[in-house]
């Protein structure tokens, strides 16, 4: 463990576990969250290897802690370890929240459910919608597995055929598939054909791969801008840049957007559910994003 907790026999530990973890807003969410409701429960970060996962989880039990997110690469190995999966990390194998109760870890999707609940907070419900996917990694399969189960129509992915995680997606999609009766296809982006018939049928699109993050802010996910329409939702999981590339053509397309920090809120609010048991007021999550969207450009200065 890379951090010394230091604190009253009182306080509650919670924190991020993942590689790299230093320009997460998670921990600046949750410490904010807790400061709100006047707990005594604090939020650390700790730079994690996927190897390192196993014997770690061991030592935060031991230490008592209340519970963890979890970012790349450990999902998978961290739902393996798991006691008790909730659905939709189920649905997935895949855990990004923990909660640890009399030994016992029960894991969640929080992402999922971040992106559902920001989604419909800008006015779309999932049940009945076509979506676009770009990404085949632990966020969009997480947020497939939730659109599958909130009843959508269909999810077309789009995804590189050489990724390594294609194989791994495209089983998992096919068992959700036949569990939910949502039609999943995965597309090769290289075909232009494919991406325009799937964004034709579709009413919400999600960047749900790092593609657009700092360094490489001057790309999008969407080939061609032309392919998107007034009546898309557009959502994007990236946060540096808080505009990304995709978004600010969205919203010259005349598009509802949902911002990375949109979605990042209500996986805190999941998450700070999970860990206290309390349910954080939507004033309370809104009074937040001052300070994040400050992080944010903080983030994006020195990236410039």
């Amino acid at each position: 463990m890379t951090k010394s907790l230091q604190n009253n026999t009182t306080t509650v530990f919670t924190g991020l576990l993942g590689h790299p973890v230093e320009n997460s807003l998670l921990p600046d969410a949750m410490n904010a969250l807790y400061r709100l409701y006047g707990l005594n429960y604090v939020y650390e970060s700790f730079d994690v290897r996927k190897n390192e996962f196993p014997s770690l989880l061991d030592e935060l039990k031991l230490m008592g802690f209340c519970g963890f997110n979890v970012t790349s690469p450990g999902k998978a190995v961290t739902a393996y370890l798991c006691d008790k999966l909730n659905p939709t990390a189920r649905a997935v194998n895949y855990a990004d929240a923990v909660l640890i109760k009399d030994g016992m870890l029960t894991g969640y999707n929080t992402k999922g459910y971040a992106f559902k609940h920001a989604v419909e907070k800008a006015g779309v419900k999932l049940k009945d919608s076509c979506i676009t996917i770009f990404g085949c990694g632990e966020t969009a399969l997480a947020i497939c597995s939730k659109c599958a189960l909130s009843g959508a129509a269909a999810v077309f992915m789009i995804a590189d055929p050489s990724d390594p995680r294609i194989t791994s997606a495209a089983k998992l999609s096919y068992k959700l598939a036949v569990k939910t009766n949502c039609r999943i296809t995965i597309h090769d982006p290289a075909d232009i054909a494919c991406v325009e018939y799937d964004l034709s049928c579709s009413n919400i699109v999600v960047n749900a791969s790092y593609k657009g993050r700092y360094p490489d802010h001057n790309e999008s996910v969407v080939p061609d801008p032309y392919l998107l329409r007034p009546d898309h939702t557009v959502a994007d999981i990236v946060y540096y840049p808080l505009n990304t590339k995709l978004l600010r053509e969205a919203s010259a397309f005349g598009c509802n957007v949902v911002t990375g920090i949109d979605i990042l809120l209500y996986q805190a609010a999941a998450s700070f559910k999970i860990f206290t048991g309390l349910r954080a007021r939507e004033a309370d999550l809104r009074s937040l994003l001052p300070s994040l969207y400050r992080r944010t450009l903080c983030i994006e200065e020195s990236q410039v």
